[in-house]
């Protein structure tokens, strides 16, 4: 999946988010070493959705559903989440809202506030 403008924006915006904490930064710094900017982002952004979202281990962040209306059409028969992060990466799409975003329910309140 190619990375549109906003998803860079969402990207850089998890990394800042993630180096708050003086670990979780040594952890960040430690990894651009040797992994792409995209691949740490993306790491990032899913700590920080776990976070924000009070997701279980085995629970999916919105990040990890690649197309929610497939999800959507034919919802998972067990209760791990799927359906509801393919309910919220749907919304944050239909805002215009990265689905990396750290921060979804924020980013959604902040565009209810927009519009």
């Amino acid at each position: 999946m190619a990375l549109t403008e906003n998803d860079c924006v969402a990207l850089n915006l998890a990394i800042e988010h993630a180096s708050r904490d003086p670990e979780r930064k040594e952890q960040i710094t430690s990894m651009l070493d040797d992994r792409s900017w995209a691949e740490v982002g993306m790491f990032a952004a899913y700590s920080a959705q776990c976070d924000a979202l009070h997701l279980e281990p085995w629970q999916p962040a919105p990040m990890d559903i690649e197309d929610p209306d497939v999800e959507l059409a034919a919802p998972s028969v067990r209760d791990d989440g799927r359906t509801k992060a393919a309910r919220l990466l749907k919304q944050m799409l239909e805002a215009g809202i990265s689905r990396y975003h750290p921060d979804p329910p924020a980013a959604l309140k902040a565009a209810k506030r927009k519009a």
